[in-house]
Formats: structure tokens, C-alpha cells, sequence
């Protein structure tokens, strides 16, 4: 939150909700952003970005699954608690490195055909 708070004015979303409760908070950093959140119905979404080398034979689905099942039991071995009182959720981007290549030339592709992001 407080990331999201001192880059405030480079948001390019503009939402009420999340507007009033930063209102709140840096009005009264004293408040219990906890109880604020669940209040206002406010869920953190954590973006995880995961770079990956993919083994040659695996299609990108199957190279997926081996990552999301590494995570899964590593978390399990390690006994990971993640103890929250209000509502989250991970949100994985995997991009195996082999694809690097193929999505810097698509890129470019696009920026040199001058043609409007869809």
C-alpha cells in the first residue's frame, strides 16, 4: 500500500474505491488498513513475475505446469504461512526465456508498423 501511495498520481486507473481508502489512510496513517480493506470489500492482487528457462521438449503448458508444481511443493516443503486478515491473491506471469527472441520481434514489428495497441 504504501507503493501504491506515493505513486499515486502515475496510477492509470482511476477507481473510487481505491481513491477513498488511500484518502483515508494518508489522511490518518493511524487508521487500521486491515479493518479498511475489509470494510471497503478491497482485495490485493500481487503480481509475480517468473522468467524461466524451458526445456526444449516441453510445450509452453506442460513448462508451466512443471513451474506451478515446483512452487507448489516447495511451498509445502518449506511450510510457507502466509497469515492475512484481508482478501489476496497471487497473480503468476511465467515467461519462459526462450521466447524472449520471438517477443522482442514481435515488438518491434509492432512499433514499426505504427499501428495502435489493441
Amino acid at each position: 500500500m504504501i507503493a501504491i501511495i506515493t505513486e499515486r498520481e502515475h496510477l492509470s486507473v482511476n477507481n473510487a474505491q481505491l481513491n477513498g481508502l488511500l484518502d483515508s489512510w494518508f489522511n490518518n496513517p493511524n487508521i487500521n488498513l486491515v479493518k479498511e480493506m475489509q470494510e471497503r470489500g478491497v482485495r490485493l492482487i500481487y503480481p509475480i513475475f517468473i522468467a524461466y528457462e524451458k526445456d526444449d521438449k516441453d510445450k509452453y503448458i506442460q513448462s508451466i505446469q512443471k513451474c506451478i508444481d515446483h512452487i507448489s511443493n516447495e511451498y509445502a516443503r518449506i511450510g510457507i504461512n502466509i497469515p492475512a486478515s484481508f482478501d489476496y491473491r497471487l497473480f503468476f506471469i511465467f515467461l519462459p526465456l526462450s521466447e524472449v527472441k520471438h517477443i522482442k520481434e514481435s515488438v518491434i514489428k509492432w512499433i514499426d508498423s505504427k499501428e495502435p495497441l489493441i
